[in-house]
């Protein structure tokens, strides 16, 4: 598509793993067991982990452990970054806030949606702030607002997308308890009526301690104990793999941090995955693969 992008690298993790997948399928015969590839849609928007999961990709033969990677341009390439507890759980939610449209001239006829919207949002900010302790990693993005389609008409709706996320899912589900309650009592006070759809949701990624071991390993082996790097930070983004690893009922696993060429952070414009990075990801994968055959 001319002129779009994901700028996310999963164009680079599809080139790591066909890569990996060709390296050992050149030396099948020396391999104890059965490797896995799984190429999967909707990683961002659409559970796709959670879809592969349900028709059975871990089944047949069963998966006893699971690895991935995920492009950090906050490393170089060459280094790679270890978590316990990499991602956060994500809710995405739709609001749609309902009023009464009309003419832009005669405001009093009209229940405004816009309007409501706005107090929504702006009231909805104390929910982290005033609601949620100060050591609790919590975020509530609305990321986008639509309504009307003229300069002059009130429109009848407005239509808010956001996030919700949070380290745990039982604090997860209390901010999206407490939005909706906040929605619901601004869009009356107000005249009109407002409803909240959750579109989709990630639990937190958890490594598998002992997989987390294994990468940690294979790195240092590979790459050199300095570049194995540890965060102490949790990502406030979601990633579902979560949905493949055992604490949803999958298999022990883990997903590292692999390092590019491009600093500019993921989702902008500007990044860049870079072919550098490629080679210590294959490596990483096979390697990885082998030595979970042999444990």
């Amino acid at each position: 598509n001319d002129g779009l992008m994901h700028a996310c690298g999963h164009d680079g993790h599809t080139a790591i793993l066909l890569a990996t997948a060709e390296v050992l399928a050149g030396m099948r015969d020396k391999i104890a067991g059965n490797v896995k590839f799984l190429f999967q849609p909707a990683e961002e928007g659409g559970a796709g982990g959670e879809k592969m999961v349900r028709e059975g990709c871990l089944r047949s033969p069963r998966v006893d452990a699971i690895f991935a990677l995920h492009a950090r341009s906050e490393i170089r390439p060459g280094q790679v970054q270890l978590a316990l507890a990499p991602n956060v759980a994500v809710n995405g939610f739709e609001m749609m806030v309902v009023g009464k449209g009309g003419h832009g001239a005669a405001p009093q006829d009209c229940v405004d949606p816009v309007a409501i919207g706005a107090q929504i949002i702006t009231t909805a900010q104390t929910v982290v702030s005033r609601e949620i302790h100060p050591d609790c990693p919590v975020v509530l993005s609305f990321c986008s607002f639509h309504a009307g389609t003229k300069g002059n008409i009130i429109p009848d709706t407005a239509r808010i997308l956001g996030t919700i996320r949070a380290t745990d899912m039982k604090m997860l589900r209390k901010v999206r308890r407490a939005l909706g309650r906040v929605a619901r009592n601004v869009a009356e006070a107000m005249r009109g009526s407002a409803t909240i759809n959750d579109h989709e949701l990630y639990p937190p990624v958890k490594n598998h301690p002992v997989a987390l071991g294994l990468v940690r390993e294979v790195g240092e082996e590979l790459l050199g104990r300095k570049n194995v790097l540890d965060t102490p930070l949790q990502r406030m983004g979601g990633e579902d793999f979560a949905f493949y690893l055992h604490e949803q009922g999958g298999a022990p696993g883990a997903i590292f941090g692999l390092g590019v060429e491009s600093d500019e952070r993921l989702h902008t414009s500007r990044f860049d995955f870079g072919s550098e990075a490629l080679e210590p990801g294959i490596l990483m994968l096979v390697n990885l693969a082998l030595r979970a055959l042999e444990a």
